[in-house]
């Protein structure tokens, strides 16, 4: 359990959960909404006035445990029951999740997480709404009621199903890092769930009369236009309004500073047994009774690759589970930076490629120059880099403040350049570094013994080096 010292903001925002029916936090990632979320709920719990709470997340999210892990780092006194898996991790058929909500009225005080694409589904198969409070992550995913795609206008059920039971809910929280993805437009869909429009206005085009301006070039034949640009001083307003409720926390553009979040990926209970079996066939393989230094290290070595999703065969390599990859995509997506992103394995560098078929690799070789300054004028959205490859003469500081580890390396030294690429002179911003570690395996033995160790020796011998030289 961590010993928890909240900052300023945190507190804040936990009072606005605590003193408003329906908020929003509107926080950059890294700066903690999870935990203040969490904060204010133990608090409603230690008066005995916490009800069933609704926390409704993207899936992977929802799987890997984020939520409940982070009440067990805090030590609150919190139940918490997926709507969607089972115990050993496996995804509930249709017909238990539909069991599993008929015995929701069975529990008081407890945190229930489901993902946001069944939200509709739980609001559709519920005879009554069991939830006074609900907590939305990553909220700009509902705010748009209508969106078009591929020239179709389709509907967006979640949104609805939140309008539907939206007067149920006495206390409404919105999380997000990024209010505004797209234009000043998004913020207000935000802010209508939670007041009805009082604040920014009662319609769409009433917000956009008072804050925006049309581009006369998009107007339609029908009337109307396409394209709308915020009018001067129109967002300062419009965040003024809504700060009763709402409460922003952007990067304080401190280069000084360095976030760091570990993020535990869970594999479900079959994953898991794959795992086990190749660490019982290989790590515990005894010769003379002894283990041999060869195997352990090939042992070692396949086991972070099953760890990271893949293993190396004859013919290449087998994939048998992507959660670090969705989860890395949930960190793009929701990041509002460019990224770079450390890999170790070339099956790694393969799915990754896959997965974000625009990225850029960059390597220490005669594109080295054009991809860095390619990155450092905003160009390049992700990056993936290989820690041993960008060491001394990499600079890619002027680019973005991203940073996510897809395989945390246990060198010391590699570890500190390739932070050390970002979080430099240049940066103007504070760095974030999220680290994704799948729990109960080799990677937690390398973040927490191996790695933690070795910085650790190596920032003593820096400060006695520093000490020597005063």
């Amino acid at each position: 359990m961590e010993t928890i010292i909240p900052f300023k903001h945190q507190i804040d925002g936990a009072n606005l959960i605590l003193t408003k029916p329906a908020c929003g936090l509107y926080f950059v990632p890294g700066k903690g909404k999870t935990r203040t979320v969490l904060m204010a709920l133990n608090r409603l719990n230690e008066y005995n006035c916490l009800t069933n709470t609704l926390i409704v997340c993207p899936k992977i999210v929802a799987i890997t445990d984020t939520w409940q892990s982070e009440v067990e780092k805090c030590g609150f006194n919190l139940q918490v029951v997926s709507l969607i898996q089972n115990e050993k991790g496996k995804d509930l058929s249709r017909a238990k999740r539909l069991e599993k909500y008929k015995t929701i009225p069975n529990y008081r005080s407890t945190l229930f997480i489901i993902n946001d694409e069944l939200f509709a589904d739980l609001v559709q198969n519920t005879p009554e709404w069991y939830f006074p409070t609900v907590i939305i992550d990553e909220a700009h995913r509902f705010k748009t009621p209508v969106y078009k795609k591929q020239n179709k206008k389709e509907n967006n059920v979640k949104g609805k199903a939140l309008y539907y039971v939206r007067n149920k809910i006495t206390k409404l929280v919105e999380l997000t890092g990024t209010p505004m993805p797209n234009s000043l437009i998004d913020i207000y869909a935000l802010v209508k769930i939670l007041d009805g429009g009082l604040r920014l206005g009662k319609t769409k085009t009433a917000f956009q009369n008072e804050f925006m301006y049309p581009d006369l070039h998009s107007r339609l034949p029908t009337g109307g236009f396409t394209k709308w640009y915020p009018k001067e001083g129109a967002k300062e307003e419009a965040f003024r309004r809504i700060s009763d409720i709402c409460l922003t926390v952007d990067d304080d553009n401190d280069p000084s500073k360095l976030i760091t979040n570990d993020v535990l990926v869970k594999l479900s209970y079959s994953e898991m047994k794959v795992y086990r079996e190749l660490q019982k066939e290989r790590l515990l393989e005894f010769e003379d009774g002894v283990i041999t230094a060869d195997n352990a290290a090939i042992a070692w070595l396949k086991l972070r690759q099953l760890a990271n999703g893949t293993i190396y065969t004859d013919d290449g390599y087998k994939v048998l589970h992507t959660k670090k990859l969705e989860y890395t995509k949930y960190l793009v997506e929701n990041a509002n930076d460019n990224v770079v992103i450390y890999y170790n394995y070339k099956s790694d560098l393969e799915e990754l490629k896959k997965t974000f078929p625009n990225a850029v690799h960059l390597q220490n070789n005669s594109e080295s120059k054009q991809i860095q300054d390619e990155w450092n004028s905003g160009r390049i959205k992700v990056l993936l880099a290989n820690p041993k490859s960008v060491g001394f003469g990499i600079n890619i500081q002027f680019g973005g403040h991203t940073i996510i580890w897809y395989t945390v390396t246990i060198s010391s030294s590699d570890y500190i350049q390739a932070v050390n690429r970002l979080y430099r002179t240049g940066q103007d911003k504070t760095v974030i570094v999220h680290r994704l570690i799948t729990k109960n395996t080799v990677d937690e033995m390398a973040v927490y013994n191996g790695l933690a160790n070795k910085i650790e020796s190596h920032e003593q011998l820096i400060k006695a080096l520093l000490k020597t030289t005063n």
